[in-house]
């Protein structure tokens, strides 16, 4: 009877396996395509419209973290670490400058956020 306590739960048993030997190739090739370069391409028009749309979404960024700023944003450490992000990517290290407006916030004077900061660090990479 005591064997029958211990068989009273579900078991499950597999038979025996063998799993096949697993080796993988000496060299492995990776295959890149290579493009054709164009022969001219016009690089003052695409520039420009670039740059025009980027100084358009930048200001446009600037607009809307002004109003943030003096209607008194909730996050003003948000809104510069994403500034400072943005930023970085967009001007390079320059752009970490940004992150001055969460400074000035937590020194309590956040209202000096409302400068364009974004669009003035673009044209300061520009002209470095």
């Amino acid at each position: 009877m005591a064997d029958r306590d211990d068989d009273s739960g579900f078991s499950f048993t597999l038979p025996p396996m063998h799993l096949p030997p697993v080796t993988f190739p000496d060299r492995v090739r990776l295959i890149v395509p290579v493009f054709e370069r164009p022969k001219e391409p016009d690089k003052s028009a695409r520039l420009r419209v670039r740059f025009r749309t980027l100084v358009a979404f930048l200001l446009l960024f600037d607009v809307i973290d002004a109003l943030l700023v003096l209607q008194g944003s909730p996050a003003p450490w948000f809104r510069a670490v994403v500034g400072t992000v943005l930023m970085t990517i967009v001007a390079g290290p320059v752009g970490s400058v940004y992150l001055w407006e969460g400074f000035a916030a937590f020194a309590g004077i956040g209202w000096l956020a409302a400068v364009p900061s974004a669009t003035l660090l673009l044209f300061a990479r520009l002209l470095r």
